[in-house]
């Protein structure tokens, strides 16, 4: 599930937005060239990654064993 939102959150800036992969995609958020519902979606894309991130660590914690 992480894997899948983080592929997710990826997709958004690189491949819809064309955002050079060498900018994060929190570098590109802070240019203000985006607005209106493209600055939406890459908050959403920067979000969706960082969460991402936690699912995989829950998922792989001890916190998890039953």
């Amino acid at each position: 599930m992480g894997g899948l939102i983080g592929a997710f959150s990826q997709v958004i800036p690189y491949v819809i937005f064309k955002i050079d992969p060498s900018v994060s995609i929190l570098d590109a958020i802070k240019t203000g060239q985006y607005t209106g519902m493209s600055l939406q979606l890459l908050k959403i894309g920067f979000i969706n990654g960082k969460f991402s991130i936690y699912i995989i660590w829950f998922r792989n914690s001890n916190v998890c064993a039953f």
